[in-house]
């Protein structure tokens, strides 16, 4: 059996924890009572679900000498308080009494037999089977402190009691065995947590589309039968489709299951060791009995059990390593996930304390408060504005009404979702509903737009399974805020959602309805954005002389309290289309939420909040906000919002007056969430000056003084009142190394993860945690000691990266490990972001702005959106076939070649005529820009001449830009402007159709195009198109960093070592390419090894002399060039070097060396040699 075929109980405090229960799974349902258990004492509650008897079992620890945490007192009191229970109460009482056997009665003894006598308890233990051993002083102790107590009633009843000294041979204490029986009681099982119902991970649906489509097809209703279907019936039909996907999947996919894992390292050597290990406890045990001398059996079970030992973990350390050295990229993912990440532990079902300080008693009544915590009833209204409010709410709505959904907005809502994602009750994943959605095209599209048309959310979409997740970081998993919930929702149900937020969505956008000051859960904005817009306020202000206040506000459970009857007031003002209203109307009707908590299950019906997983949660959440957004606050006052971080700043040049503005302001935004039913906590408001004089106002929230704090946490980033940043700096800088210091337990400089994957974990996990939102901070770099706090912190990632030893250099290490230097790194980020933000670079003239993303309300209609659709030819014969069916065909090109850039079409009529059109770029465009203009400009020529035009074919040779325009949800502006042209000569019945043809393979008109685009890149006149993308903006940072690289490694009088050898830093970069850096090319490179003069330095050898004379000094060079100990080696490279005329005495003989294969071979293998023997030569 494994751990993962155990419930495990533990209730850790600042204290070990010493007791607890590891319950086989699916044997019976438990509750742990967190009320009463602590460290020392665990205390579970087993289900009976025929009466209201319990039954607990009890595990306990009591220190030897002195009960430091009264731990007996607690289980008396505990027993006390249910003294109708039955218990079963095993541990070790360190206690003596001659009722179950000690020699001798102690204090604690008699303490015990008191509780014994007290309560009626039963002890199992027989008097003569000792339960703990030890030999100290050569001498054997023995006594019985381990104990079973039960109850003395008919309900539980204790077989087969012994103690068992073979079972488990690494402890002094005995393992102890028995089989209890529960009679006449019917014990409940735990339900089945998992919506995972079938394993689709290697499922090949090409192959079984087929079947799949016969399987469903039979028992599908009909179209006719969904249109002509009422809200009762569209109910029933998709109860009719679940249940068919289901049975189908039942038929054709295999069902996950969970294989509890085993020891992948265990072998027959361990096996055969462990019986070793056996036989000496039973012999030793056998002469204790026999009173026989014990010194030599004493001696064979040590160097058995080392013996063992050292096995086990060699093994497992072997096995570990061949782990960490994977090199595919879902093994590096799985390494960085098991090492780096932090997650809390599942947590069994436990008891849970209340807001008043009470603990729940039951199993139904800690489900009941976590259903209850998390989704809140709504409340009486108390104002006349609520009131108001709520009758909105049922009132009719008269706005035009959105066109039924299309099969391209159904199949990439499907594709949208991630299939290992955890499913809804159904236990249908996205890849199974995708399938369907593609094998049933007409059905799928029907379904929806029937339930579009009703205006009807169907209600077995409308339940969530609600899975409670453990919060990291949490010292004390006894409380409701410990957890938050993830609701687990169809995915059909899902997309439904899905479809009616985009439409609205797209309604919001296209009239610029959502306030602009709501920066979370909206496209095309980010907490940068949001950081940003709050920070350039504060200076514009403070630069004008005004005192500042920013106040950082928290919304009390926001999600779980928002009011429904808010969100239709907002949807109304909006002017939402009728029939996304009234379906929305219907989505939160009737919803309920489950939980399955131990062995039973809690649903409740909801009245107010978002569900956390849904779809629909964030746009209504963000309703609810732009109301506060919109709030016409006293002047000198701005208020903004990411998703439920709402952040107030006020200004004024008078301090009276800013005291007035801010505490008049606050006493709106409080008011306002009275009449919206959400709370606001000044215990969590912060309240920060950002002048001198700006503390010194009263700022009052709710009767309750806010005092000034001089930083804040807001969004990820700390800001101080004087917008140094370093706290923010320190604090990433802190929060790398822990997650270095997780990295260190699995690598060594002789083993462990993969230098690669170490990389990677570096580039893709710690990088994207340093530079987050670094145009922000990242002027903290200006401080000396910033910068080298973020240097030394990278060097810990480069030494492991170059397996080297914790004393190199930080110039060094990082120079081997090829990184860029930290503080560069962090800078060029904060380029990037800053030339998004601004939408143009310091690297080109202000008036060439950077490329950006079309706006949302930029794009067609949802409805409308199409992808195109396009052929590959690769030969003239296909050319032929497929042009005959087009009257005109367009040849698109783009070029970019010595600096220039050029795009062009050439277009031919039925007559083959053939018009030219060219188009010049600025010199930072890119190729992809080229082509992507000169495809938008042929379909403006089409629609300028759309009467002459009936057909028309586009063919380029970039595919790149075909597939771009295969996604009708990009947000590429030339992709936006074809999409739109497509549209409007669609609407004219002109046909466009769009092929990819290979380069130079005879089509003439590709030929042309091709010229032609070269020559319009030369032409003398100014750009067509001027819009620089960010890829330039990062080529020119790359060649930056480059140098900065350079002129790192080459600062003069560091890594002298490595520069003997490799004095450029291209020198470097050369052999590196070409050799990569191990534990024993490091120790050459760096000279910080195993020789003795590197170990004299620490003072770890006496003496700096080589064994081989003891004479020289022992020196890498020494040992390379000259220490005969290392001669056949060497021997080998000299003849390869002599070979190829290589002069191994030169300086710079390494550059000649890595030129030849052979070479570079015989030196790593010579290098190795050294290495790998260097320590048993010196002896050290």
């Amino acid at each position: 059996m494994t751990n993962s075929d155990y419930t495990l109980y533990q209730f850790p405090t600042s204290r070990p924890t010493l007791a607890a229960l590891a319950i086989r799974k699916n044997t019976v349902s438990t509750l742990g009572i967190s009320s009463h258990s602590t460290s020392n004492l665990c205390i579970v509650q087993c289900r009976d679900s025929t009466s209201n008897r319990k039954i607990f079992l009890i595990s306990v620890y009591i220190e030897p000498r002195h009960d430091a945490f009264n731990t007996l007192t607690n289980l008396e009191q505990f027993i006390l308080c249910n003294n109708n229970a039955s218990f079963l109460i095993c541990g070790d009482f360190n206690g003596w009494h001659g009722l179950w056997g000690s020699r001798a009665n102690n204090d604690r003894g008699d303490l015990i037999f008191d509780l014994i006598c007290n309560n009626n308890f039963i002890i199992h233990n027989t008097g003569n089977s000792p339960t703990f051993h030890t030999v100290t002083h050569q001498l054997p102790r023995q006594s019985i402190i381990d104990l079973t107590l039960t109850s003395n009633c008919s309900h539980i009843h204790i077989n087969n009691w012994s103690v068992n000294s073979g079972l488990i041979v690494s402890s002094d204490h005995f393992p102890i065995t028995f089989k209890v029986s529960f009679n006449n009681i019917a014990l409940t099982k735990n339900k089945k947590l998992s919506t995972f119902r079938y394993n689709t991970t290697f499922i090949r649906w090409k192959d079984i589309q087929d079947k799949f489509a016969d399987e469903v097809g039979r028992e599908l209703p009909s179209v006719e039968a969904i249109n002509s279907a009422n809200s009762h019936d569209l109910d029933n039909i998709i109860n009719k489709l679940t249940s068919t996907l289901q049975k189908t999947c039942d038929k054709l996919l295999p069902r996950s299951r969970h294989a509890p894992p085993k020891a992948p390292f265990w072998n027959e050597n361990l096996q055969l060791l462990k019986e070793k290990v056996l036989h000496a406890h039973h012999r030793l045990c056998r002469f204790v009995r026999r009173k026989l001398p014990l010194n030599e059996v004493i001696a064979e079970r040590d160097r058995a059990r080392r013996e063992y030992s050292i096995a086990f973990c060699a093994a497992s350390t072997e096995h570990f390593r061949e782990f960490c050295t994977r090199q595919t990229k879902e093994d590096v993912w799985s390494v960085t996930n098991r090492i780096i990440k932090t997650k809390p532990l599942s947590q069994p079902p436990s008891t849970l304390r209340l807001s008043d300080g009470s603990y729940t008693s039951s199993t139904y009544d800690t489900a009941d408060a976590l259903i209850n915590n998390f989704f809140p009833d709504d409340t009486n209204d108390v104002t006349d504005t609520q009131t108001a409010i709520r009758a909105l709410m049922s009132q009719s709505i008269n706005t035009p009404s959105e066109p039924n959904f299309t099969l391209t907005e159904i199949l990439n809502g499907l594709r949208q979702m991630n299939n290992k994602k955890a499913p809804g009750i159904d236990h249908l994943t996205s890849d199974i509903c995708l399938q369907f959605a593609t094998s049933f095209p007409e059905f799928i599209t029907a379904l929806y737009n029937r339930c579009l048309t009703l205006q009807h959310f169907p209600r077995p979409w409308k339940h969530a399974v609600i899975k409670i997740i453990p919060k990291p970081g949490k010292d004390n998993y006894s409380q409701l805020s410990s957890f938050r919930p993830i609701g687990l929702i169809n995915v059909l149900g899902k997309l439904l959602e899905r479809l009616i937020i985009d439409r609205l969505t797209f309604h919001l956008n296209r009239l610029q309805l959502s306030n602009p000051r709501q920066f979370g859960f909206k496209q095309q904005t980010s907490t940068s954005t949001a950081i940003i817009t709050a920070l350039d306020l504060i200076r514009s202000k403070k630069a004008n002389g005004e005192h500042v206040i920013a106040v950082s506000l928290d919304i009390k459970a926001a999600f779980d309290n928002a009011w429904w009857p808010a969100v239709f007031a907002r949807l109304r003002h909006y002017d939402c289309p009728s029939n996304i209203y009234y379906i929305l109307l219907s989505y939160v009707q009737n919803r309920t939420v489950g939980i399955d908590f131990s062995d039973i299950s809690v649903t409740k019906t909801m009245s107010r909040g978002c569900v956390q997983g849904s779809v629909c949660g964030p746009t209504m959440w963000n309703l609810i906000m732009d109301e506060l957004l919109d709030i016409d606050l006293p002047t000198g006052c701005h208020i903004q919002a990411y998703a439920d971080d709402v952040l107030l700043i006020t200004h004024s040049t008078s301090l009276s007056d800013l005291q007035t503005i801010t505490n008049n302001a606050l006493d709106l935004i409080y008011n306002w969430g009275s009449n919206v039913k959400l709370r606001f906590g000044p215990d969590k408001t912060t309240l920060t000056a950002f002048t001198n004089k700006a503390n010194s106002v009263s700022v009052i929230m709710n009767n309750v003084q806010l005092e000034f704090v001089s930083s804040f946490k807001y969004l990820g980033i700390i800001i101080d009142n004087k917008f140094k940043f370093t706290l923010h700096s320190t604090y990433i800088i802190e929060k790398a190394k822990k997650l270095f210091h997780k990295l260190l337990l699995f690598t060594r400089p002789t083993w462990g993860i993969h230098s690669d994957n170490i990389r990677t974990i570096y580039e893709q996990v710690i990088i994207p945690i340093i530079c987050y939102a670094a145009n922000i901070w990242s002027n903290s770099l200006k401080y000396k000691f910033i910068a080298k706090k973020f240097l030394s912190l990278q060097r810990l990632f480069a030494i492991k990266i170059v397996h080297g030893f914790r004393t190199l250099s930080t110039i060094t290490s990082i120079s081997l490990a090829q990184l860029i230097p930290l503080p560069e790194k962090i800078k060029s980020v904060a380029t990037i972001e800053t030339s998004k933000h601004l939408g143009y670079s310091s690297f080109l003239p202000s008036d060439i702005p950077l490329e950006k993303p079309s706006p949302p309300s930029s794009l067609l209609h949802p409805s409308l959106r199409t992808p195109i659709t396009f052929t590959e030819i690769s030969s003239m014969e296909e050319f032929s076939s497929l042009s005959i069916n087009y009257s005109y065909h367009i040849f698109t090109d783009g070029s970019k070649h010595d600096g220039v850039v050029g795009a062009a079409f050439v277009a031919f009529d039925p007559c083959e005529v053939y018009v030219t059109k060219k188009f010049k770029l600025h010199p930072s465009c890119s190729v992809f820009q080229a082509e992507m203009l000169a495809i938008h400009k042929a379909c403006e020529w089409i629609a300028s001449n759309s009467n002459n035009i009936n057909s028309c074919i586009i063919f380029s040779d970039s595919k790149s830009s075909l597939q771009e325009l295969s996604n009708p949800y990009s947000y590429n502006t030339f992709a936006v402007n074809i999409f739109h042209l497509l549209h409007t000569l669609s609407s004219s019945s002109i046909n466009v159709g769009f092929a990819w043809v290979k380069a130079h393979i005879g089509i003439a008109g590709n030929e042309i195009a091709d010229i032609a685009a070269k020559s319009a890149a030369s032409l003398h006149k100014s750009p067509d198109f001027i819009h620089t993308p960010i890829s330039h903006i990062k080529l020119r940072l790359r060649d930056s960093l480059m140098d900065s690289r350079k002129s790192f490694y080459e600062q003069p009088l560091t890594s002298c070592h490595t520069k003997k050898y490799l004095p450029t830093f291209d020198d470097l970069s050369a052999f590196l390419s070409v050799i990569k850096p191990s534990f024993a090319i490091t120790q050459f490179l760096t000279n910080h090894s195993f020789n003795k003069s590197y170990l004299h330095r620490f003072n770890i050898t006496p003496d700096d002399l080589c064994p081989c004379d003891s004479a020289e000094k022992q020196t890498f060079d020494h040992l390379i060039f000259s220490c005969p100990r290392f001669s056949n080696t060497r021997l080998d490279f000299y003849i390869s070097c002599n070979n190829f005329k290589i002069d191994v005495q030169q300086p710079q003989f390494l550059i000649k060396v890595i030129k030849k294969c052979e070479t570079t071979e015989l030196f790593t293998k010579h290098i190795e040699n050294i290495v790998n023997n260097l320590k048993a030569f010196n002896n050290t």
